[in-house]
């Protein structure tokens, strides 16, 4: 897959060079944030300026970041090289009602419907693994408020600045459906980093402030799922 990943960028930024587009939308991924830097014993809010290709990228996650992060790589050569205008976006863990199925968002808000007023639910992972959770919505404003802002191909966040842990998460989704049940983590299961949040002050900076609460957009979701 990653193969395949690394290959359409190459192709794009081919095209790229020879069309010379007004502006190259890129969209990398957190995951590209050295994982040091999201463990138990120490984490911290992400920023932009954590990696930097002059002297410092540090060991994303798996290959989705290496491949994430070698797209933001062929973004900034071609500005450099052949003065493309880019942006390239680093999204938190984006959400949406409607969100596919093998993402972690609608399973959790559908688990809490389907025991709907039982004593436990459960959750992959300790639980305790902490996510930055945006709205679809707030990502597409959060691009359309900065876009025309960045043209060196610099990257920015696209976060809200909050942890939410999985436990926490399912607590919010039961108290929105009228229950307190226990949340128990399901530690045999794989969750990744334990902390990843991206800070907000590029994006503040820019105009950009996310504007749906975690928990409204729990809610959004849960009356859409219960449709």
């Amino acid at each position: 897959a990653i193969a395949d990943d690394l290959s359409i960028d190459a192709q794009y930024w081919q095209w790229a060079v020879k069309a010379h587009p007004a502006k190259n939308v890129v969209f990398s991924s957190s995951a590209a944030y050295p994982i040091e830097l999201q463990r138990p014993d120490h984490y911290v809010l992400l920023k932009e300026e954590l990696i930097t290709f002059k002297d410092r990228i540090g060991m994303p996650d798996m290959t989705y970041g290496w491949a994430k992060l070698t797209n933001e790589y062929l973004a900034q050569l071609a500005f450099e090289k052949h003065g493309l205008h880019s942006v390239c976006y680093r999204p938190f863990s984006g959400y949406g009602e409607d969100q596919h199925d093998s993402y972690p968002f609608p399973g959790i808000c559908k688990r809490v419907l389907a025991h709907r007023g039982q004593s436990i639910i459960t959750v992959w992972g300790s639980g305790r693994q902490m996510r930055d959770f945006i709205h679809i919505d707030d990502c597409v404003q959060g691009i359309l408020t900065t876009m025309d802002q960045i043209n060196d191909a610099a990257a920015i966040n696209l976060s809200t600045g909050i942890y939410t842990s999985f436990i926490e998460f399912a607590q919010i989704a039961a108290d929105l459906c009228g229950f307190n049940p226990q949340v128990i983590g399901t530690s045999n299961k794989p969750e990744g980093v334990f902390a990843r949040g991206g800070d907000t002050t590029l994006q503040r900076k820019l105009g950009f402030t996310h504007t749906l609460s975690f928990r409204e957009g729990i809610a959004k979701a849960l009356a859409y799922h219960d449709a």
